[in-house]
């Protein structure tokens, strides 16, 4: 048996032969009209059996036509979700290769931090600050409130921050503090 390959059915293949049927069953109603005016009544009953054919060929087509769209639906949705994943293992694999890169690049600066720490230790060991020399210095940075429509916001008077924040033996009070001493 020598069987001929069977071609699935497609709205591709299917939707030509749908509009060539439907092409006919609308030329039918004037080639009817015709007949019975030429008084040809086998022609007018012929038309009128082919019209039903049609009209049942064309269901079966729209059915076929719905199902060929909704297999083709499917197939879409497969093949995306499956593009899909590729790229999505392909980003994975970029981002771990990425983070793996980052990770060094930390690594490589936590060396190189604890390395500048210790030169800039050693380098202050070397030359002592002047304004730590001597025991500390309270140095006052005068606090003051105003008052606001929003209530009171206090603010610091003084330049000497910065000084007061070069060495941790400085010791750094507010007026509020020369009022209780």
């Amino acid at each position: 048996m020598t069987g001929a390959a069977v071609v699935p059915a497609t709205s591709a293949t299917i939707t030509p032969e749908l509009s060539a049927k439907r092409a006919r069953l609308n030329a039918i109603p004037a080639e009817r009209n015709a007949a019975r005016r030429a008084g040809d009544v086998a022609a007018v009953l012929r038309l009128e059996v082919e019209a039903e054919d049609l009209a049942g060929e064309i269901g079966e087509l729209e059915q076929q036509l719905r199902a060929a769209a909704a297999q083709e639906q499917a197939s879409r949705e497969v093949a995306s979700a499956e593009r899909q994943r590729i790229v999505r293992a392909e980003l994975e694999a970029a981002v771990a290769t990425e983070s793996a890169a980052v990770g060094h690049a930390l690594d490589q600066l936590a060396t190189k931090s604890g390395q500048l720490r210790r030169a800039v230790e050693a380098l202050a060991a070397m030359e002592p600050d002047p304004w730590c020399s001597s025991p500390a210095k309270p140095w006052r940075l005068g606090c003051r409130t105003t008052r606001g429509r929003s209530g009171t916001w206090p603010f610091w008077i003084g330049s000497t921050v910065q000084r007061a924040k070069r060495c941790a033996r400085y010791e750094i009070t507010s007026s509020r503090s020369r009022r209780h001493q």
